[in-house]
């Protein structure tokens, strides 16, 4: 009997031992498949894909053209929509580099935290929003507080701007994702009281820099607003700024971005804090000599 109980315990052993290994097998397995899931792709290759805002896209195009010049084996894509849809994109991880005419939200930094991600920011141009019209009104200058009022729905005669008498202004706007659109908004759309007043439902909405300027060509009567580095080199006219009634006008111009400009901003690259080589590479080459020249003959000012 005592070799009998040796041989049963033997046993179980035996097979407590063989289901423990099974155990620890199918652990290393499904580790071994999470590493892999959690890999990400984009270290896989050393392109360089940049998404974002359209209001960046000449320049970004430019710098992709001249950072390829000098390094032919760095591929580097560049999608331009909004400044939210390239946000997006880098926190899914999908793209390298998020191009963007705003800073970051509330909502996507609480984003970025659920992904256990940190993000570098540079600061690579200043910008201005110009404010458009069809060559062939005769309006030249308009104040912040008239815009905002055209915006709400307050003013909707182009007469009440100096214009012609009895010509409904046919408004113009953009999405609500594009960072165009955020910065117009914080700047134009809020009274002292910082609240800020609701958009007219009469605005019609490009989803795009070259709607709007389309939009701008194709009626007299319309108005619109785009990142001046599209403005210059477009067909359409440019308003002076006034702050109040009683300001100076202010052309929008490189020199006045930086200066007395009521609408200029920055326009950012963001990538991960811990980017791979190429990403790198490629920020750097924007905020070099090179780079900056580049943002100067796009019709930004540069930083550097």
């Amino acid at each position: 009997m005592k070799r009998c109980n040796y041989s049963l315990h033997a046993g179980r052993a035996l097979t407590l031992f063989m289901g423990l290994s099974v155990i620890v097998a199918l652990m290393a397995t499904l580790a071994a498949c999470n590493l892999r899931s959690n890999k990400d792709p984009r270290a896989e290759t050393p392109m360089v894909s940049v998404e974002g805002s359209d209001t960046m896209e000449t320049m970004l195009e430019a710098w992709r053209k001249a950072f390829m010049k000098e390094n032919p084996t760095v591929p580097v894509s560049v999608t331009c929509a909004d400044s939210g849809k390239g946000i997006r994109a880098l926190i899914d991880r999908t793209t390298d580099v998020a191009a963007a005419s705003r800073d970051i939200t509330t909502t996507e930094r609480a984003l970025m935290h659920n992904e256990g991600m940190k993000l570098s920011r540079s600061m690579v141009a200043l910008d201005s929003i110009a404010v458009i019209v069809n060559p062939k009104n005769q309006v030249n200058e308009i104040t912040i507080p008239n815009l905002l009022k055209v915006y709400s729905g307050e003013i909707t005669d182009w007469g009440d701007l100096g214009g012609v008498a009895g010509e409904k202004i046919v408004v113009l706007n953009r999405e609500e994702q594009s960072g165009t659109y955020r910065y117009f908004t914080e700047h134009v759309m809020k009274r002292i009281d910082e609240k800020v007043v609701p958009y007219s439902k009469d605005n019609k909405v490009m989803t795009s820099n070259e709607a709007m300027l389309a939009g701008v060509d194709a009626n007299e009567n319309s108005i619109g607003y785009c990142g001046l580095g599209i403005a210059l080199k477009s067909k359409a006219k440019t308003l002076d700024i006034k702050l109040l009634s009683t300001s100076t006008a202010v052309k929008p111009t490189l020199d006045s971005i930086s200066s007395n400009y009521p609408l200029s901003r920055p326009l950012y690259l963001f990538y991960d804090v811990d980017p791979k080589p190429t990403v790198k590479q490629f920020v750097d080459f924007c905020m070099s000599k090179e780079g900056q020249k580049i943002v100067r003959e796009n019709g930004y000012l540069g930083i550097k």
